[in-house]
This record gives C-alpha cells, structure tokens and sequence, in this order.
C-alpha cells in the first residue's frame, strides 16, 4: 500500500513540475492575447449569426403559430358557447 501511495505521489508531483517549467497557464501568457482575441471575435460573430438568421426567427415561427392555434381555438370556443347560448335560450 505505501508503494502504491508513494507511485502515485511521484507521478502527481512529475506533472506538477512538468507544467510549471513549460512558464505557466497558456491562458495568461501575453504572446498568446492575439490569438485569443481573435478567436473570441471570430466565436462570437458566428454565434451572433447563427442567433440572428437562424434561431431567433424559428422563435419567432413557433410563436406565431402558437399564437395563430391559440386565437382559433379561442374562435371556436366562442362559437360553440354562442350556439349553447342559444340553444339553452330556446329551451327556456
């Protein structure tokens, strides 16, 4: 078990090293801002125009046949209480 312990301690610790001699987190490393800066606009027009032609009008389709379904259910909800009026009228 402490061999076991002891591997595993050595291997963690070899990684650890390994990162820190390569100078740190990629991320915070200044030769790399303007590639990332780059890639975040590049990242951001597409998603911009994948929302703009593609996802917001599906939105906008789904609800105007939502709101279409709902005003011609509304529609034949009032002629069908109109016609129970009537025919409750003609009974009484």
């Amino acid at each position: 078990m402490l061999r076991c312990t002891f591997f595993i301690f050595f291997l963690l610790t070899s990684n650890i090293n390994a990162e820190e001699t390569k100078g740190g987190m990629p991320q915070l490393n200044p030769e790399s801002f303007t590639s990332q800066v780059f890639w975040l606009t590049v990242l951001f027009i597409i998603l911009f125009l994948l929302n703009h032609y593609i996802f917001i009008p599906k939105l906008e389709n789904i609800r105007k046949q939502r709101e279409d379904t709902i005003d011609e259910q509304l529609k034949e909800a009032k002629r069908i209480n109109d016609s129970m009026n009537a025919i409750i009228e003609k009974m009484n």
